[in-house]
């Protein structure tokens, strides 16, 4: 497969930007090929570069279709550049694409976030959460368990090519990716036990540099995962509690052989749901005009960010409220 020809079975395509101060061997540089002046506007200019030359495009797929990158995070853990970056994500011409990204380390001791409390207009996924904001930077923003998903990255390593969930790279020849998979080794992991569970954690091997590589192929994972990309058997974004407590209803049915009775719905479960996680909760993106004396709203659920398009009579859309 040549290069930037993207694979017949890819559905997705994101992307990752890794901010960094320094990169070994590194010849040209920011302030090089953007000729701004100061680290800020470096960084800023050459996101701006970046995002136009790669989302502002279509990607080619080998059997003829057309792809765009539908999410591009933005590593914004680098102090020097954080507020740089979510002013970036405001400001740009792709705002509904990008969004700063924050890794977290968490290890056998800390809480996984699995138990993390989820607050009102949070999104919650598969390791990753993407909170409600407010205050000086309201912009939404992922927050990704970074252990998690290296693990997850090199178990896709070792998958054989053509089986479900390997990871392939372009080209026919190893060498042109040498630079690459020196930034994949560039981490081990250390299996830790703490509060009754196993976790890799992953640490920088002492004569290795530079793992901005690995970086952005992890950001590029928790970016599909986002757009609903799930591999069998990994496991996916958390679950309502209600849909887990009609499975044990129906369990227990099946044992005692015992039948309930077959109710009409209530009037709370009546309306939209969503298919791939069970909610009824959506936000309204946008609300438009349709022939016929109809309305169409495009919505999106508040859990999974799942989106749907409904055509409501006119009379009806009045009277939501929306």
């Amino acid at each position: 497969m040549p290069r930037r020809v993207v694979p017949i079975g890819c559905n997705h395509l994101t992307m990752f930007i890794d901010v960094q101060a320094n990169l070994r061997d590194a010849r040209l540089t920011l302030s090089l090929a953007t000729k701004a002046s100061g680290l800020e506007g470096s960084i800023y200019a050459g996101l701006e570069q970046l995002s136009t030359s790669h989302l502002g495009r279509e990607w080619r797929r080998d059997d003829g279709a057309t792809l765009r990158i539908e999410r591009c995070l933005v590593d914004a853990n680098w102090g020097s550049s954080t507020d740089v970056v979510y002013q970036f994500c405001r400001q740009s011409a792709h705002a509904g694409v990008i969004m700063p990204s924050h890794g977290r380390f968490v290890g056998a001791s800390s809480q996984p976030f699995s138990e993390y409390k989820r607050r009102p207009g949070d999104r919650i996924g598969h390791n990753w959460r993407m909170p409600n904001v407010a205050g000086k930077r309201a912009v939404r923003h992922i927050v990704d368990d970074t252990n998690f998903w290296k693990t997850f990255i090199h178990a896709r390593l070792a998958v054989p090519m053509g089986d479900r969930g390997c990871l392939s790279l372009f080209g026919e020849g190893a060498e042109q990716h040498r630079l690459f998979a020196e930034h994949l080794s560039a981490e081990y992991r250390v299996k830790t036990e703490g509060r009754g569970r196993t976790v890799d954690e992953w640490k920088m091997r002492p004569e290795r540099g530079d793992n901005h590589r690995f970086d952005g192929l992890v950001g590029c994972a928790v970016a599909a995962s986002m757009q609903g990309a799930v591999l069998a058997g990994a496991g996916g974004g958390g679950q309502p509690a209600k849909r887990e407590t009609s499975q044990l209803c129906r369990a227990s049915t099946e044992e005692t052989g015992v039948k309930s009775e077959e109710k009409k719905p209530a009037d709370d479960d009546r309306g939209l749901r969503c298919r791939n996680c069970g909610c009824r909760h959506y936000w309204v993106v946008y609300t438009r005009s349709a022939w016929g004396g109809k309305v169409v709203r495009r919505r999106e659920c508040r859990h999974c960010g799942q989106r749907i398009t409904t055509w409501e009579p006119w009379e009806r859309a009045i009277g939501t409220g929306d």
